[in-house]
């Protein structure tokens, strides 16, 4: 009784600091993160910047000043408003505007510049809609439609010399791709052609894509080049074709970079073995000539820890290279079809959405950044690291080479969270800082791990403890009593016995000691100086700390049974080290 009087402090002490970790984490835990680790020098952490209902990418736009701004649209699906976010050179808002609301699910979301004045499109009920704002937010133009003389479903715009370019199409069930330039009437380009899009490049020409249905399960994929001042395309052919014969497309995207023009897309197969699975692929194609190859677009499945490719023109970090075989490979799920890739230099990029290895076999949705040069792959980026599905990327540039990336994260209720990153250096600086909410949401990811990764600690403790116990149950026939501390025999099967165990451990765990940081499931910031310590330091505090509750509940008692020490040892550190690796062994099967 006395020694249960003289710890009672203690334990209230230990169940305060318990009862204010857990409610400090949950302060934080049920709030989505304000930022989010990117895992690649160069690009600053992504910050939830707004909310949206929009199932579509935030489109993105860029200036020369380094002001970001963000078109997005929220509430409910038959009754929206159109929202757009200026954020300044180091990624703090500047304004917000409301431009249109009640508008009935709208889609293809655009943004476009000229001068200072930004203008918006969008598409609702098969029309489109414009409006204007200058740079402060304030409206220029009122919401009118544009008039094309069919029912819509996709389009895309660029701004050409001043002039606002839109094409527009239904869909491959009743083609017909319509061009109109300013305020001029719609002219009819290709009446078998539908889903254009558009990539102006560095010298102001325009170069454009669109398919044409060579049957139910197969398409033409027609280039066209326009120049500056030319009033329609000067050159319009078939570059290849995409035969998704029992399956899905998705796709094709479109970058241009280099005298090179890539397209990206993925067939999904819904039909025969190979049902459930996909392939994703490329071609690349010089713009002079349409010559081109088909090539495999698609990345390492396991995350990528090296990135020493140094920029060949875009200002986004080191890429990781890509092996020459891939081995088990990540296919993009998603691009934005009207978020096009980018091009600086020889160097383009698309960013794509990929299912890649989280823990072990768990698989996570995370953003990739797939890169060419010259007509060939040139390495990639994975630029999220999350648990939830990252959803939705949209890339844009400005003409210094400064690139910057929305994405969403989380579709409970219908609400994604809207987060932005960038390679400018001022943004960079401003989002580095760790905040409260940072640290109180690493520690409540931590806490919630590690709750749920107990839940094979009682198998591993019977896998662990059995031949220990039948070594001290053998060696109890001997020894008839338990020696006490004060004799060396004592040792020597408590010692034995917690070999056996870590024996065990290491048949288990042999894997996750090698290939997991601890706590790097939970916290994605942890250098990579700490790696090595860390899987040598937490197996080992492990085994100290169970030692230690072991002798702490028995050392009172003289001759305390062999087999109370190694439970209370074992139990403590069977339930520490299923906390930190049982995640990693739960996403093994």
């Amino acid at each position: 009784m006395s020694r249960l009087k003289l710890s009672t402090p203690g334990v209230i002490l230990f169940w305060l600091v318990v009862a204010i970790v857990l409610v400090f984490a949950g302060w934080t835990a049920f709030s989505e993160p304000q930022y989010l680790y990117t895992p690649v020098d160069g690009w600053s952490r992504g910050r939830l910047v707004v909310e949206t209902t929009l199932r579509e990418p935030a489109h993105l736009l860029l200036d020369e000043a380094g002001r970001s701004y963000i078109l997005y649209a929220n509430g409910p699906q038959n009754s929206m408003s159109i929202h757009l976010l200026a954020l300044d050179a180091s990624g703090a808002e500047i304004w917000q505007r409301e431009l249109a609301g009640g508008v009935p699910e709208p889609a293809n979301i655009r943004l476009l510049r000229s001068d200072d004045t930004l203008h918006l499109l969008w598409l609702s009920e098969e029309q489109i809609f414009q409006t204007a704002v200058d740079t402060n937010g304030d409206q220029v133009a009122a919401i009118e439609p544009v008039s094309f003389p069919q029912a819509l479903t996709t389009f895309d715009a660029a701004m050409m010399a001043g002039e606002l370019q839109i094409w527009a199409s239904a869909d491959f069930s009743s083609p017909g791709l319509y061009v109109r330039r300013g305020n001029g009437e719609p002219l009819l380009l290709d009446e078998e052609g539908f889903a254009p899009q558009l990539q102006p490049d560095e010298a102001g020409t325009l170069h454009a894509i669109w398919q044409r249905p060579l049957s139910s399960r197969s398409r033409s994929i027609v280039y066209a080049l326009v120049p500056p001042a030319a009033s329609e395309p000067l050159v319009a052919a078939p570059i290849t074709e995409i035969d998704f014969s029992r399956a899905r497309l998705r796709g094709p995207w479109f970058a241009v970079a280099g005298g090179y023009g890539y397209l990206g897309w993925t067939i999904d197969f819904i039909e025969d073995l190979a049902a459930g699975q996909s392939d994703g692929q490329y071609y690349a194609f010089r713009l002079d000539g349409f010559d081109g190859e088909v090539g495999n677009l698609a990345i390492p499945y396991r995350r990528v820890r090296d990135y020493e490719l140094e920029p060949a023109g875009l200002l986004a970090g080191p890429r990781a290279a890509l092996p020459e075989r891939l081995g088990r490979r990540a296919t993009p799920l998603e691009a934005a079809p009207l978020t096009p890739g980018l091009g600086q230099g020889a160097e383009g990029m698309m960013a794509l959405r990929v299912s890649v290895e989280y823990l072990k076999s768990r698989q996570a949705s995370q953003v990739a950044l797939f890169y060419w040069e010259d007509g060939e792959p040139a390495g990639y980026q994975l630029l999220t690291f999350t648990s939830s599905a990252s959803l939705q990327p949209a890339l844009a540039q400005n003409g210094a080479g400064t690139v910057a990336l929305t994405w969403l994260e989380g579709t409970a209720g219908g609400t994604s969270q809207v987060y932005f990153a960038s390679t400018a250096p001022a943004t960079i600086a401003a989002y580095e800082k760790l905040t409260t909410q940072d640290i109180g949401y690493f520690l409540a990811e931590s806490l919630a791990g590690m709750a749920q990764s107990v839940i094979f600690a009682p198998f591993a403790f019977a896998f662990w403890s059995v031949l220990p116990f039948v070594l001290l149950l053998l060696t109890g026939i001997w020894r008839q009593q338990d020696p006490g501390w004060r004799d060396p025999a004592f040792y020597v099967p408590l010692l034995l016995a917690i070999v056996l165990f870590w024996g065990g451990k290491f048949l288990m765990l042999r894997e996750a000691w090698t290939a997991y940081v601890p706590f790097s499931a939970w916290v994605p910031v942890i250098p990579d100086s700490m790696e090595a310590l860390l899987k040598l330091a937490v197996p080992l505090g492990i085994g100290v700390v169970a030692l230690f509750c072991s002798w702490y509940f028995t050392h009172k008692r003289l001759k305390p049974p062999l087999y109370i020490i190694f439970v209370i040892y074992a139990a403590v550190d069977t339930l520490l080290t299923m906390s930190i690796y049982g995640g990693y062994l739960y996403n093994a099967f």
